[in-house]
């Protein structure tokens, strides 16, 4: 819900990637914070949930990676399915091996979705969740700080860059 909110406070035309990846930020920190009001150790379960998140998105965006230097490298000729059967097995080894604390790490990696349309919208939503996270520290720890300078950053033509380059 809070994301949602998000939206309507943040918004930039024709650029998803920050509208979505600011939304996803700003939700999971004020949804840790909101619990963590309630009480200490709701807070910390919703921290550990959002670290395995972020650690799955990590994952997630390393096969995305991955998978464009595959396309971007196979001749226009060639058949990459091979190729990018191998990268999604072992992306699905690696999820596995994942030190989640809320999620069992084997499951997430046997049911994940994997395509390259599931990977292209883990981009949209997570890419830039770091650079919100180093901003957020410099800003120490200040949300609504963040949530100003997002807003301000979202008339800049790049608002991505206009709010990581702070």
């Amino acid at each position: 819900m809070i994301h949602e909110l998000v939206h309507a406070t943040v918004f930039a035309p024709d650029q998803a990637q920050f509208n979505e990846g600011i939304a996803t930020f700003v939700g999971q920190e004020a949804a840790v914070r909101f619990f963590r009001a309630l009480s200490r150790d709701a807070g910390e379960a919703v921290r550990r949930r959002v670290a395995d998140s972020r650690a799955i998105a990590r994952a997630l965006l390393e096969l995305r990676e991955r998978v464009a230097e595959l396309y971007a490298e196979t001749p226009a000729d060639a058949d990459p399915t091979a190729a990018r059967n191998a990268l999604e097995a072992a992306a699905r080894a690696s999820l596995a091996r994942l030190p989640l604390e809320t999620l069992d790490a084997p499951s997430f990696a046997s049911d994940a979705q994997l395509g390259d349309a599931c990977l292209s919208l883990t981009g949209t939503y997570t890419a830039d969740l770091p650079a919100y996270g180093a901003r957020l520290d410099a800003l120490g720890g200040d949300l609504a700080a963040l949530v100003a300078e997002a807003v301000a950053a979202s008339e800049a033509d790049d608002p991505r860059a206009a709010l990581t380059a702070r």
